[in-house]
């Protein structure tokens, strides 16, 4: 099996504290965020709070051939209330300037008076309960990109091709 590995060294720039009101979309308040301190690259360091609602999705099955499609994957709406247990990805500028949030989250809630944790792939529709408070890693700009992966047909990250690496 052929394996390839990329990496790159980058350091953090200063970190932004973010709290998102009762409401809000947990996705595109982090894009806004992400726009308006114009973060090129970040990581999300941490995420607390809670969600009246949740999109999730998941790879169900392994495609015949690339791109992975709707039919591939699984989307699960959960109602609330929802604990937010962890929040983990990336921001960064695709390679047509767009932003870019990349979430994968862990969240608990209560299901037959029982604590059910459930995980994925946060999509749009995720939607702030009491407060939820972000903690972004801001590192150098163009840390890295985002560009379209010509056999996998999906949005991958593109370290830079200087060989230099930040310190």
């Amino acid at each position: 099996m052929r394996q390839s590995i990329e990496n790159a060294t980058t350091g953090i720039e200063r970190i932004l504290v973010v709290r998102i009101d009762p409401g809000e979309d947990l996705q595109k308040s982090i894009e806004t965020i992400a726009e308006r301190e114009h973060v090129s690259a970040g990581v999300i360091l941490s995420v607390v709070g809670s969600l009246r609602k949740a999109k999730l999705r998941n790879v169900k099955s392994y495609p015949t051939q690339f791109p992975v499609s709707d039919k591939e994957r699984a989307y699960h709406d959960i109602e609330g209330p929802i604990e937010i247990l962890n929040v983990s990805g990336n921001i960064c500028r695709r390679v047509d300037n767009a932003i870019h949030v990349h979430l994968h989250a862990t969240l608990s809630k209560i299901i037959d008076e029982r604590i059910v944790v459930l995980g994925g792939h946060i999509s749009e529709g995720c939607e702030t309960f009491v407060m939820v408070e972000v903690f972004i890693g801001v590192l150098r700009s163009r840390s890295f990109t985002r560009a379209m992966h010509p056999e996998r047909y999906s949005w991958e990250i593109r370290l830079p091709q200087s060989g230099c690496n930040e310190q």
